[in-house]
């Protein structure tokens, strides 16, 4: 059994469809096909929805290990799941009010991205902090113990603190935050330089000058790198957004030229009984029954339902290229 527009009607499907029927009994209305197929659409492409947000889930926690490298890495993962999650609603969602539900599943896919990007960078610095913490282990013990604070202690401090950038550079899976943390990790040594250098007396005055300039150098360097880092986080972000609507809109008009067929083909099939039957009343003798058929007939031809079908897809793009440019300015900065 189909419902119009050529789609297969399972057991669930059919049960929906009774009860539509039944409801409308109870409430003193006349049943009604059209509503009781509108009112199924809706509780179909909201389980399709559900459908789509569980596989999208499932195929994450799959394939995506945290932390990733780089961005670029996860929203590429991000986009493969997205595409086989929109495949499984398109798969299942039919009838006018495909559009409505496509946006709440584009949406809540949204959500679960901006949900993982901030769990990625999370995992990240938990992890970045903890190796740091352990490499500078060695650093702590001998500030507290003042084996810095003496002449010559400023270059010992200095190589101390190289030698666990050099440490921390080759520890793999660090993840996309490892810039930023070691720019926290060495701001957060930068009193106690200063400190050392200023009681350092094997240094003179120019020497210690020369040596605070460095360090507002390479401060300034790194800060510099974790800001371009961020500037290209932020673009790729605002290209898998623009990646995501063209994405949508692609599947949408394919569900569109699916549904625009069958729709053509049940017509077709219509109109061919309707003709098969007219023969039989004419060879039969009813001529004015025959005669009455041909209007039904006529307006089985002329119902265009790629007309129809290509408005509501006119529609929706209308609606969903226009959101590119505002998803955009909402984007949130990670």
């Amino acid at each position: 059994k189909t419902v119009p527009g050529g789609r297969v009607v399972s057991g669930t499907m059919l049960a929906n469809l009774a009860k539509s029927y039944v409801d409308a009994i109870n409430s003193g209305q006349v049943p009604c096909l059209e509503n009781a197929v509108q009112a199924l659409a809706q509780i179909e492409n909201a389980a399709a929805v559900r459908e789509a947000v569980s596989r999208y889930e499932e195929l994450i926690g799959k394939r995506m290990k945290l932390p990733t490298e780089t961005v670029e890495e996860l929203l590429e993962l991000h986009a493969e799941c997205e595409k086989e999650a929109t495949e499984v609603f398109m798969a299942r969602a039919f009838g006018n009010s495909i559009q409505k539900f496509q946006l709440e599943l584009e949406l809540n896919l949204k959500e679960k991205k901006e949900e993982l990007c901030r769990k990625n960078e999370q995992v990240s610095s938990d992890r970045c902090f903890a190796i740091l913490t352990d490499l500078s282990q060695e650093l702590e013990d001998g500030i507290a113990k003042g084996i810095y604070s003496v002449p010559g202690g400023y270059q010992r401090f200095l190589e101390k603190q190289h030698e666990i950038e050099e440490k921390y550079h080759s520890v793999p899976g660090k993840g996309i935050q490892a810039g930023k943390a070691l720019e926290e990790f060495l701001k957060s040594k930068k009193s106690v330089a200063e400190s050392i250098l200023q009681t350092d007396n094997a240094l003179g005055a120019k020497e210690k000058e020369v040596e605070a300039e460095r360090a507002r150098v390479q401060e300034a360097r790194l800060q510099q790198q974790n800001l371009e880092r961020e500037q290209a986080k932020l673009k790729q972000m605002i290209e898998d957004e623009k990646r995501s609507k063209e994405e949508q809109i692609s599947q949408l008009q394919k569900k569109m030229e699916q549904e625009q067929k069958a729709w053509q083909e049940e017509t077709d099939r219509m109109v061919q009984k309707k003709l098969e039957e007219q023969k039989r009343l004419l060879e039969e003798g009813f001529h004015h029954k025959a005669s009455e058929m041909e209007s039904e007939i006529e307006r089985l031809k002329n119902c265009n339902a790629a007309s129809i079908l290509k408005a509501v897809f006119d529609g929706v793009t209308g609606l969903v290229v226009p959101l590119v440019q505002e998803g955009v300015k909402r984007l949130p900065r990670y």
